[in-house]
């Protein structure tokens, strides 16, 4: 990819232990070379104002209603502002923004974010924040990922892969990467599908 090109907002999603964050940390090594890349946790904006999570966010109880749709709203708003902010520019100018999560982490998994409104509120925000360009998804057996987070069911990883899945196939910008094999060879599939996005 020439120096030129169009810039790429791109998110690497998938369960706890999928290898999100290694795989950005390759992407970003390959890809810097040519263009300046810039990383996210989640939502883009600065590191202080990310939402932190807690170690073990599946044995946290839900928040009531009215705290989880104020958590909703101000997240809501996080991304826009801040793809705004952040992400549109940079983009313009031919870089690259990874996010390490997005706001489809939030359909998926609800429970991580203490979540429990209608389906209704977490759709309408998804429908508000900007998407991503190319999402790829790392497809890592959920037996692998149980014994990567011990704090993370098996039923619930099964669960989990399911849902994303389901999600990827409805996403005309989804990209289903097979991690099941060497690491080496997610990043080339990871870096094939970059390389064809922005040809």
């Amino acid at each position: 990819m020439p120096p030129d090109s169009r810039g790429l907002f791109m998110a690497v999603v998938g369960p706890d232990g999928a290898g999100k964050s290694t795989l950005i940390r390759q992407l970003v090594r390959e890809l810097e070379c040519r263009h300046p890349v810039r990383r996210f946790h989640w939502k883009p904006g600065l590191p202080h104002i990310q939402h932190r999570q807690p170690r073990s966010p599946h044995r946290h109880a839900p928040r009531a209603m009215l705290p989880a749709l104020a958590f909703l709203i101000y997240h809501t708003l996080g991304f826009v502002l801040g793809h705004r902010r952040w992400v549109a520019p940079w983009c313009r100018n031919g870089g690259m923004v990874i996010m390490d999560r997005y706001y489809l982490d939030l359909l998926v998994d609800p429970r991580r974010y203490r979540m429990a409104l209608p389906r209704f509120w977490l759709a309408l925000g998804n429908q508000l924040v900007p998407q991503p360009d190319l999402i790829l998804y790392l497809d890592t057996s959920p037996v692998a990922l149980v014994q990567r987070k011990e704090e993370l069911s098996l039923v619930e990883a099964r669960r989990q892969c399911r849902a994303f899945k389901k999600h990827m196939a409805e996403l005309p910008n989804g990209v289903v990467l097979d991690n099941n094999t060497a690491p080496g060879h997610t990043v080339r599939q990871a870096l094939g599908h970059i390389r064809e996005w922005a040809s």
